[in-house]
């Protein structure tokens, strides 16, 4: 006896670690996975390496306007008229200068002040690559909303497989003992059917929830880009955090402050643009005539100074520009107070969501106790031949739908969890 007792408590051992060993094999994913693989994977995504790239190339060209402007100009021309003395000197031949005339010229300016007008190009350039990598973030947190909705089909799967498994259990049991019955003379042919035609229904919900299951799967391996394993459990995380106590980190937020950003530059550049210019300049050239006009050879001259202008024309339109800025930067306000309101209302909503579901959930529990012991007497009644088969599964599904209601409330809870975090920029990695 004490051999059997040890060889059956041996034999328990070998089994738990076996099952152990299955399940720690099972492939796990979390949500925070889901998301790094699908923004990996995103379109959106390879584009920010695409717009820092750009950003590099248009501030080097911005910084171009600072490195001396080099220019070879030629000209040839033919004119009706040509500067001549109107009198003779005794003893001085003076030239004529010739009518076509020619010029090659290699000009060099360096710019000294134009108001800041460079340096202000060169960050309007960094703000607008600011601009749309942040809002590359806000469409990965559009895409984080996406994967959440499939994410939690998957969730619910578990649990609802869980169920369906435990009615299947009380059918076959049940059915078991009503075949016996019948084949005893004790119970109707319509009372097993009844059960078997019960577990048809239960094979059809069986079949939706894989097949809802398998679609999900292949819609994660579309976002993501990788190969999931169809038997992999999509694991349920714990998220007990006081989440009232985060600051909101959307990347809404960012982009607003950067659109407001560009348009402070935009503003400044535009009163830039009423400053005067300084360079100096530089020409070296070779043609017919040079500097000295009475000389009628090609020779070579140079010209060499410093060169101001200040264009009056901004002034004109200064005002209005800014004006346009103003209106500008009062639509990106009108945007903010809108997601504000939207994203305050979605928070509220959520945090209410999930203190009802805390007593929802005590309720389902109550609810399920009540429905096992109605199906539990209904079950004994069966048996003894008191009521039919059909109001013992009339019971059956209403613990069922009880279990599954539990179930579906759980799920509810991590999701809304989540969707919380997700409300207020706080992603799961």
């Amino acid at each position: 006896m004490s051999n059997n007792f040890s060889i059956i408590k041996l034999s328990i051992f070998w089994a738990c670690i076996l099952v152990s060993s299955q399940l720690y094999s099972q492939k796990r994913y979390t949500i925070g996975q889901l998301y790094e693989w699908a923004i990996e994977n995103a379109a959106i995504t390879r584009g920010m390496a695409l717009t820092e790239q750009n950003s590099d190339l248009q501030t080097r060209i911005a910084s171009v306007a600072n490195y001396p402007q080099i220019s070879i100009n030629g000209q040839s021309t033919y004119q009706s008229d040509v500067t001549s003395l109107p009198i003779k000197i005794p003893n001085i031949n003076v030239q004529e200068t010739s009518k076509d005339q020619y010029k090659l010229v290699l000009d060099v300016q360096q710019l000294i002040y134009n108001g800041g007008i460079v340096t202000l190009q060169k960050k309007i350039v960094r703000s607008n690559a600011d601009s749309e990598k942040q809002q590359t973030l806000v469409e990965q947190a559009k895409l984080r909303d996406r994967i959440l909705q499939v994410y939690a089909i998957l969730l619910s799967y578990t649990p609802q497989k869980k169920v369906l498994e435990l009615t299947k259990d009380d059918l076959d049991r049940v059915l078991s003992k009503v075949k016996a019955q019948f084949e005893n003379g004790i119970s109707f042919q319509s009372h097993v059917w009844n059960l078997e035609a019960e577990i048809k229904k239960w094979e059809q919900r069986m079949i939706e929830l894989e097949s809802q299951r398998s679609s999900s799967i292949k819609a994660l391996e579309l976002y993501t880009g990788r190969d999931l394993d169809d038997n992999a459990l999509f694991a349920e995380e714990e998220f007990q955090v006081n989440m009232g106590d985060f600051k909101n980190l959307r990347p809404e937020w960012q982009l607003f402050q950067i659109q407001r950003s560009s348009l402070d530059l935009k503003s400044k550049s535009i009163t830039a643009k009423r400053k005067p210019f300084v360079g100096l300049f530089a020409q070296g050239a070779y043609g017919r005539p040079g500097l000295n006009f009475l000389n009628n050879e090609f020779q070579f001259y140079y010209i060499a100074g410093v060169k101001a202008q200040w264009n009056l024309t901004p002034f004109y339109t200064t005002k209005k520009e800014k004006s346009i800025v103003e209106l500008q930067k009062s639509m990106v306000q009108i945007q903010e107070d809108q997601y504000k309101m939207a994203n305050d209302v979605q928070i509220t909503g959520l945090r209410e969501d999930l203190k009802k579901l805390d007593d929802i959930l005590v309720k389902d529990q109550e609810l399920i106790d009540l429905r096992t012991k109605i199906k539990r007497a209904t079950e004994a009644q069966l048996e003894q031949g008191v009521i039919t088969s059909a109001d013992f599964i009339r019971e059956l599904n209403a613990e069922e739908n009880a279990r599954q209601m539990k179930g579906l409330h759980e799920t509810q809870k991590e999701i809304i969890s989540i969707q919380l975090k997700n409300a207020l920029g706080i992603y799961e990695k």
